[in-house]
């Protein structure tokens, strides 16, 4: 929820106005999103720029914050479930099976 106030709520929102231009402040939004995730390393960039980029649309498009949060949300739960499902099955083709 946080994210989602501040780089598309207030960066997007705001920053539109003051800087005259809703395209400027989604790259500088966008930017700046991408900027805060890269201790995640460099492997997943993309799916920051990506993720940035259609909230980003789905703010502009809709001007609302609340479809956004829950947006934000859905894709770090797709993320967290995927991450879940790759550790099992790494773990079981590294682990010996007991018999």
């Amino acid at each position: 929820m946080t994210e989602e106030a501040l780089y598309r709520g207030y960066a997007i929102g705001v920053g539109g106005v003051l800087l005259h231009s809703t395209h400027a402040a989604v790259v500088l939004s966008l930017i700046s999103f991408t900027v805060a995730h890269f201790r995640w390393g460099a492997a997943h960039m993309l799916s920051v720029v990506w993720a940035g980029a259609l909230l980003s649309a789905l703010f502009v498009l809709t001007e609302n914050i609340l479809a956004c949060m829950v947006a934000h949300l859905l894709i770090d739960a797709v993320g967290v479930l995927l991450a879940h499902a790759l550790f099992r099955h790494n773990a079981a083709r590294l682990l010996p099976r007991s018999e």
